[in-house]
């Protein structure tokens, strides 16, 4: 299953504990019309934390991806496997971020705002 997010913010992003997930994004800069930033040599991050002021090093889900699924046309993905949500309290509100860090290290936040996990997927080991 895959989700295509838009620069949003303060959005709440449920999921089910333990399932898999493809977040799609597509990077444009703010001219009219958009035009598709290059990702090359970028990097998508995506951090689920307990508070907002965490620390990255302390976040829960700390996921990179540089592998990107069309860099010049501004499009890449992240997934979450079983593994990174299984942990999490059911339905506790924590605080997510997805942003895109350029080759020249300009961060770019795409989303942010809670993240829920529901209940667990169907044969999911807890």
């Amino acid at each position: 299953m895959a989700t295509e997010i838009k620069n949003t913010d303060n959005t709440l992003l449920k999921m089910i504990r333990g399932n898999y997930l493809k977040f799609n994004f597509t990077i444009e800069d703010d001219s009219t019309p958009a035009v598709p930033l290059d990702l090359t040599g970028g990097t998508l991050w995506w951090t689920v934390k307990n508070h907002y002021n965490d620390a990255d090093d302390d976040a829960l889900i700390l996921k990179s991806n540089t592998t990107h699924d069309d860099p010049t046309a501004g499009e890449t993905s992240m997934e979450s496997l079983p593994e990174d949500t299984i942990g999490l309290i059911v339905d506790k509100l924590y605080y997510f971020d997805f942003t895109f860090v350029t080759v020249d290290l300009k961060p770019i936040t795409l989303a942010r705002g809670n993240f829920q996990g529901l209940f667990n997927a169907k044969g999911a080991i807890v």
